[in-house]
């Protein structure tokens, strides 16, 4: 494999393989992604925050204990559907942001059911007690999901179609 300079742009072969036969060299550049950058370390704190409380909040919409369902049939009148759904984006979004060509997806799913959550608290809910504690926790996931969506705002525009 040839070396790649300064100024000469790495070619296919050498950019599809992520490394250069002798290593970079100094002053040459490396087509390898920096996984260990403190960006991707963020980004991947960010996810990680994000994908645990999502889906652990999913999974206990589906179990619908005391606290779910006075939030979803008394406080928001809609039930156990009703909360089954939001779970499953819950889960979806908590999966989907860990996957790095994915996170933009997952983030965008995750700040529309944090907005819906917070909403919920500023119209009905309240932020007294418990759920207090929860309205917090949905702003801490909005603001993550933001951080990992904007830092990884690439691969959504990858998915996209080319014109």
């Amino acid at each position: 494999m040839e070396r790649v300079s300064p100024t000469t742009p790495p070619t296919r072969r050498q950019r599809r393989s992520g490394t250069m036969r002798d290593g970079p060299q100094s002053g040459e550049r490396t087509t390898r992604t920096n996984l260990g950058s403190p960006i991707q370390i963020v980004a991947w704190v960010c996810s990680g925050i994000v994908a645990i409380i999502l889906l652990m909040a999913g999974v206990n919409k589906f179990m619908y204990d005391e606290t779910t369902r006075e939030i979803f049939e008394v406080a928001l009148g809609g039930g156990r559907a009703f909360a089954s759904i939001i779970g499953i984006v819950e889960i979806a979004a908590g999966v989907l942001i860990l996957i790095p060509k994915f996170t933009p997806i997952g983030g965008l799913l995750a700040m529309g059911v944090m907005l819906g959550a917070i909403g919920s608290h500023v119209a009905v809910l309240g932020f007294e007690g418990e759920a207090g504690g929860m309205a917090g926790m949905a702003v801490v996931v909005f603001i993550a999901a933001a951080i990992a969506t904007y830092i990884r705002r690439g691969a959504l525009l990858r998915l996209l179609p080319k014109r």
